[in-house]
């Protein structure tokens, strides 16, 4: 099996900030333009893989105003609903006990998560430390915290920035704070020097300081937020429309089933 330096992960999957934050404005743009085109953003994805829009209604830009058009998810609304289906894939994760992350990029299928990271990293600590009796229970209260840290990271742009392994050690960083199991900055350097790593210890740090950087920036939406970019993404969609429809339908119908119920009533009152 192919290692991670030489995987189609690193390689396309791997960004500068800079170009992350061009790729989500780029995707945003995409979105609002297909929305001006079609009235609409969600389309299907067809047996060959295409996208199928859908149809352009008619005279959409001199039958709607501007007042009245769907308005865009913008990007910060865009990554609010991507934490919010993230978040709950983790969940039914947990609860049917699949693997925490199921990815599948473009037709890149190898893609390395930090959890197999974290596992090796545990094992690895074992030997290091020359486990002793009490030992054994400290590493596994350590690996489990790591594991909570992974998940709330992978929620996170971090999986997008930096490689699995250093997503794994800051992890395990933050789960020794809280358990002392090692001298994490003495573990540091002895992965160094058994490989003849290019990086210095100074280096390793300072990504990892990055990265918790950005594991603080989990920030999962309020309900308000969800209720607010719930109804602008069914707009977007073509349903907000469709729902407004029904929800007429359903109260014209109680209405008049209301007003049909009080006829009969009061035309028995006066037969009796």
């Amino acid at each position: 099996m192919a290692d991670f330096q030489t995987s189609t992960h690193r390689a396309k999957w791997i960004f500068t900030p800079q170009e992350l934050v061009q790729k989500y404005k780029a995707a945003n743009q995409r979105a609002i333009q297909a929305l001006e085109k079609y009235g609409a953003t969600l389309m299907e994805v067809d047996m060959d893989g295409s996208l199928s829009y859908p149809t352009p209604p008619i005279n959409l830009k001199d039958t709607a105003d501007k007042h009245s058009r769907s308005k865009p998810l913008n990007i910060e609304e865009e990554q609010y609903i991507r934490v919010f289906y993230e978040n709950k894939l983790q969940e039914v994760c947990n609860n049917f006990h699949f693997p925490h992350k199921i990815q599948s990029l473009e037709f890149d299928l190898i893609v390395y998560a930090p959890y197999r990271s974290i596992d090796g990293f545990v094992d690895d600590m074992e030997e290091f430390c020359q486990a002793k009796d009490d030992q054994p229970h400290m590493l596994k209260a350590l690996h489990e915290t790591a594991r909570m840290e992974v998940d709330k990271i992978m929620l996170t742009d971090a999986p997008l920035l930096f490689p699995p392994g250093q997503l794994a050690l800051a992890a395990l960083r933050s789960s020794n704070e809280v358990h002392q199991v090692v001298d994490f900055e003495r573990y540091l350097r002895n992965i160094l020097s058994r490989q003849s790593s290019a990086h210095t210890i100074s280096e390793l740090i300072e990504s990892l300081n990055a990265l918790d950087t950005w594991a603080r920036r989990y920030q999962f939406p309020s309900e308000k937020d969800l209720k607010h970019i719930n109804r602008k993404l069914k707009s977007c969609w073509g349903l907000g429309s469709h729902d407004e429809s029904k929800k007429r339908d359903k109260k014209s119908k109680h209405k008049s089933k209301k007003s049909s119920n009080e006829t009969q009533h009061v035309a028995s009152l006066a037969e009796s």
